[in-house]
């Protein structure tokens, strides 16, 4: 079976959780890591980004992976499947819109787009030239919200009348949350 090659654009907490479980996966192939800044991923590697660890990155593990600063460039020299955009949220669109119009699939780091129209333009875009367009929200795929939504589609308790859910997380104090 051929791998799916794909690339990482943004090295810092999600693009380095997001490399890790791609180099896991046998059915993909990391073939570049693009980021604006490349020291990032060498200093991103050597410390803890983020308000805690999902494991590490070896640098040997990403030794033969090429580095781009530009996905632009990245897409020039090389033929991918798919990328996953782990950036700041306002180069969503813009980055998003590059990689569908070159043909690759995309997984997009939360949140979506804080345009709505651009995002309405994104779905309509991946439809439009049949490619997968998904958004990393996480949640969904976690064992106890499955549960919950079996209960619900089997009505095992009954119909579900209202629904109020709130996660609990603390205020993170690193990243674009902190940025004035």
């Amino acid at each position: 079976m051929e791998k799916i090659r794909i690339a990482v654009v943004g090295f810092g907490f999600m693009g380095i959780t997001h490399t890790m479980n791609i180099l896991k996966n046998p059915s993909l192939e990391l073939v570049a890591i693009v980021d604006k800044n490349s020291e990032n991923i060498k200093k991103n590697i050597s410390e803890q980004v983020g308000n805690f660890s999902t494991g590490g990155i070896s640098e040997k593990e990403i030794t033969n992976i090429k580095i781009y600063s530009s996905l632009e460039d990245c897409i020039v020299e090389e033929k991918l499947d798919a990328c996953v955009i782990a950036v700041h949220t306002d180069f969503h669109y813009k980055l998003t819109t590059l990689a569908l119009n070159s043909g690759i699939n995309v997984l997009l780091e939360k949140p979506f787009c804080l345009d709505i129209s651009e995002g309405e333009e994104l779905i309509e875009l991946a439809s439009n030239k049949n490619l997968l367009l998904m958004v990393a929200h996480v949640v969904r795929f976690m064992p106890a919200y499955q549960q919950l939504k079996n209960w619900i589609d089997s009505g095992q308790f009954g119909k579900l009348n209202f629904l109020s859910m709130t996660r609990f997380s603390g205020v993170p104090a690193w990243g674009q949350w902190i940025e004035k």
